[in-house]
């Protein structure tokens, strides 16, 4: 699963990068938590949101598996991801997978306190 990052401009537009425009329409949803926020075309159906959800979630999971696995080998003196079969989908050598959720975590939670995410 592909991770991307984006901007929220000062007043308060969120930058939808292209790939994602071209995948939704116009009209969005979002629904925002403590922590995080998911957004979807206006016409989806809650059950597709909720299915796609399920597939986030996993890969979340998988990256915080990867991390906790990097950490141990770090402590451990040994090299993790040296194979590109032990790294999340997207991830580098160089990229920590828990510092990257975190990040998106922050980015998510900074945009929801600015207002709207997307402009008309």
């Amino acid at each position: 699963m592909v991770e991307l990052e984006t901007k929220v401009t000062e007043s308060g537009i969120l930058y939808v990068p292209k790939e994602i425009r071209e995948c939704f329409s116009r009209r969005m949803k979002i629904i925002p938590s403590v922590s995080a926020a998911v957004f979807f075309p206006a016409d989806a159906r809650y059950e597709d949101v909720l299915s796609s959800l399920k597939i986030i979630e996993a890969d979340l999971e998988q990256r915080i598996r990867m991390a906790k696995q990097k950490r141990k080998a770090e402590e451990d003196g040994e090299t993790l991801g040296s194979n590109p079969g032990d790294r999340p989908a997207g991830s580098t050598l160089s990229q920590d997978p828990y510092q990257r959720i975190e990040k998106i975590i922050e980015n998510v939670r900074r945009a929801a306190e600015k207002g709207p995410f997307m402009g008309e």
